[in-house]
């Protein structure tokens, strides 16, 4: 599923039912991880991608592709930015978990490579496909060739997942799933059998976010939906877990570029 994002995070597992593909001016989206394979391109400008603590600068013609249940971000570096993306749907995925029979890909980015040149005309056909709902055994096609065609040029190999990229999924599901608990670094590293010093210097590898701006950054959008939904700023602050307004202020202000306050200005002026 390709969607426009503008510092959106995914829920952990979302469940993807389509797809669609779009240019992606103002992609932005924390660590985050889901079930399915995921494809970024990069046609102009520079996004730093994160894939399993692996910290790259992607430029025009550049290639990520995520497998499942790897923990990745996006961060927009410069303006003018655009790229083509999307996600496997579940029945793709499955497909694709056939015949790959569990291999892991050898590197997550393709950079600097005529594969780029081979996949764009691919993407605009998907992309004037969106919504379109006939002819979708040339879709899925169209998909598979521009997977087969990147991890063709990336190879695979058997080794399986890291314990600790393991581990972090634990970490990442029991933190959205307890996002109103005790989620302190002593806590966690107990819970999980680390030392707080170790805990957090591998949080901070996978993510290349601290444990605290990664639980307030989920408890901010937790937030948002709440106040776009009409529950009052202070409500909003507390429900999602927030203990002072100035943590709550701080925290939305670094996820939306922009405080509470400014945000209902903003959607109140284009109302009227």
């Amino acid at each position: 599923m390709i969607t426009k994002s503008n510092n959106s995070q995914y829920e952990v597992q979302r469940v993807i039912q389509n797809y669609r593909v779009e240019i992606n001016p103002s992609l932005g989206i924390g660590s985050h991880f889901h079930p399915q394979l995921e494809v970024l391109v990069v046609k102009n400008g520079k996004i730093k991608v994160t894939i399993n603590g692996d910290t790259r600068i992607l430029e025009k013609g550049d290639i990520a592709i995520t497998d499942a249940f790897d923990i990745h971000s996006y961060e927009i570096l410069e303006d003018k930015t655009d790229s083509y993306y999307f996600i496997l749907s579940d029945d793709l995925m499955m497909e694709y978990q056939k015949t790959t029979d569990g291999m892991q890909l050898n590197n997550p980015f393709l950079c600097r490579s005529d594969v780029y040149k081979k996949i764009l005309p691919l993407f605009d056909q998907l992309r004037e496909l969106n919504g379109k709902m006939d002819n979708s055994l040339y879709k899925n096609g169209l998909i598979f060739v521009v997977v087969g065609l990147i991890t063709d040029a990336i190879g695979y190999t058997s080794k399986k997942k890291k314990a600790a990229l393991n581990t972090m999924i634990e970490v990442m599901v029991h933190i959205h799933e307890n996002i109103l608990g005790d989620l302190s670094l002593k806590t966690l590293s107990k819970k999980f059998g680390y030392t707080p010093n170790h805990f957090s210097s591998m949080f901070n590898s996978y993510t290349k976010t601290g444990l605290k701006d990664y639980i307030n950054s989920i408890r901010a959008s937790n937030a948002f939906e709440m106040i776009k939904n009409g529950t009052n700023v202070l409500n909003a602050s507390m429900q999602a877990g927030f203990e002072s307004d100035r943590t709550f202020y701080r925290a939305f202000s670094e996820r939306y570029g922009m405080s509470p306050k400014a945000y209902l200005k903003k959607n109140r002026s284009k109302d009227s």
